[in-house]
């Protein structure tokens, strides 16, 4: 069936509106991820109403639920244990995760209503990035507009504070963070390296698209060149792939890679972007000068006067700590803060809470390279978490997992006397 124009443009403005989760100053609390979940907590009320009797689920997520309860049990007894009063991550496992699930399933029923299949969404998600990126070249190039932007739009305290700091030598979007923002951008990379290798005709553009993401991506957070590492790994072990077009892809990449640093030092004032250049490339003196890699988060680990005590509370609860000071007393590396909150127990049920939640993902359907993308989404937070704590409430992933009902063939719904599969 074809798709509508029209309908896709919505669907973009609705996939929009849940990634990047937009919060105006003038209006208190209320955001845009808020707004889809009560439409979302609406529509789950109806479709209960009327099918509550006749849904039949997947074991898989019940599976999946299981180790959400298991998971939240597990992080009530950590805190219980060491006597901490940090509910960040209860709160991000029940207030964040609920509302990002409901309004995930909205904009995901509003797809398969739509009859937008799986291939469109992923054009869309791509799209919505590319705009995100456009967006955030704009602000970068003009920080009148960036500032103009940003007495409506609220960064939060995070950034507020330090705006005309921050501005001198780094990027921002609408509502898009620093190395979370990047992270999910990676995801957006995925599907896009996915549909350059996988379209039969016009796919020259998705690598055009890709080069650029990448390199505006850079400009938001450093975070991005670790992007660009699993993206690429990604493609070279992507299976069946057009043996032709992945020859042909070095030469083209190199080639736009060239266009847009000659691009960039023909037509900027390069003196006025030194401060971002140096920021940009800092990482790779230090990598290959004496000091070797002296960045960030990973270097906290090396300092020294990071401990982490093995006694038996400890490794069994942890210490019940995720956002009380732990990044300036600790570090900001996923794992170490997981398991410095859970402990090991802990630690292995969240990521088999991941695991359940990935394996969801077209599981149903025989296409070898949509299940090669389904392990790699999983393998990407994995790789991710060694330099952020990459939540749960991901947003690309959280699309994901709305669209899952919809596309999973063991979920049935039945209306009246007729039984309609909603795969």
């Amino acid at each position: 069936m074809k798709v509508k124009t029209l309908d896709s443009i919505k669907a973009f403005f609705l996939i929009f509106l849940l990634v990047f989760n937009i919060k105006i100053r003038f209006i208190p609390v209320f955001t845009s991820n808020i707004l889809l979940g009560l439409l979302g907590a609406a529509l789950a009320v109806v479709l209960l109403s009327h099918n509550f009797r006749n849904i039949f689920i997947s074991k898989r997520l019940y599976l999946h639920l299981l180790f959400f309860t298991f998971l939240l049990f597990y992080a009530n007894a950590t805190l219980m244990v060491n006597l901490s009063t940090d509910l960040s991550l209860i709160k991000l496992l029940v207030i964040n995760n609920t509302i990002s699930i409901l309004a995930a399933n909205f904009v995901a029923f509003y797809l398969y209503k739509k009859n937008i299949p799986l291939r469109r969404f992923f054009k869309i998600f791509v799209y919505v990035y590319f705009i995100q990126m456009i967006i955030v070249a704009v602000f970068f190039f003009n920080r009148d507009i960036c500032r103009t932007a940003y007495t409506i739009i609220d960064m939060g305290d995070r950034i507020n504070g330090k705006l005309e700091d921050l501005i001198a030598y780094r990027a921002f979007g609408i509502s898009f963070g620093f190395d979370m923002g990047t992270a999910d951008l990676t995801v957006a990379m995925i599907f896009c390296v996915y549909l350059y290798l996988t379209e039969e005709n016009h796919y020259k553009h998705w690598l055009i698209i890709y080069v650029f993401c990448c390199a505006m991506g850079i400009l938001v957070a450093r975070t991005m060149f670790l992007g660009i590492g699993v993206s690429g790994l990604f493609y070279i072990f992507f299976p069946n792939a057009k043996g032709k077009r992945k020859r042909e892809t070095l030469f083209s990449l190199i080639l736009l890679i060239a266009i847009v640093v000659v691009i960039f030092f023909l037509f900027f004032d390069v003196e006025k972007y030194m401060r971002t250049i140096w920021w940009v490339t800092d990482i790779f003196v230090q990598m290959f000068s004496s000091k070797g890699l002296n960045h960030g988060s990973l270097y906290e680990l090396t300092k020294g006067d990071f401990v982490f005590v093995p006694e038996t509370r400890t490794l069994i609860f942890g210490e019940g700590k995720f956002a009380d000071n732990l990044v300036s007393r600790y570090t900001d590396v996923g794992y170490i803060r997981l398991l410095m909150y859970f402990g090991i127990l802990g630690f292995i049920i969240y990521f088999l809470y991941i695991f359940s939640r990935t394996t969801l993902f077209f599981r149903e359907k025989k296409d070898t390279q949509l299940k090669y993308m389904s392990f790699f989404l999983f393998l990407f937070q994995f790789i991710f978490f060694w330099k952020i704590y990459y939540p749960i409430t991901s947003y690309p992933l959280l699309m994901l997992y709305g669209l899952m009902p919809y596309l999973n063939s063991k979920i049935r719904i039945r209306n009246n006397s007729n039984v309609t599969s909603v795969y």
